[in-house]
């Protein structure tokens, strides 16, 4: 079994589902069967306010938009790859 197929059969047996392993134990942080419904937007607004509030960016930006000049006209592609300018 590969690791994913292994999590997603974990989370029967730890949880307060029917077919879990300490059916007596709850281990439930919220109401829901589905944790997606919110640690999706969760973990969304949390990386949006973490790109808010580093300061990087400015230095970020001009770093991609160098990168992107680069890969649309494959300008230095001879050369070794290293930091982008």
């Amino acid at each position: 079994m590969e690791g994913r197929e292994v999590t997603f059969l974990a989370q029967f047996a730890i949880t307060a589902a029917a077919a879990a392993v300490l059916p007596g134990a709850d281990f439930a942080w919220f109401p829901l069967e589905s944790t997606g419904l919110v640690s999706v937007p969760v973990g969304f607004l949390t990386g949006w306010a973490a790109s808010r509030t580093t300061g990087s960016g400015p230095r970020s930006r001009a770093q991609y938009w160098a990168l992107e000049e680069r890969a649309l006209t494959e300008s230095g592609s001879a050369e070794p790859p290293g930091r982008v300018r």
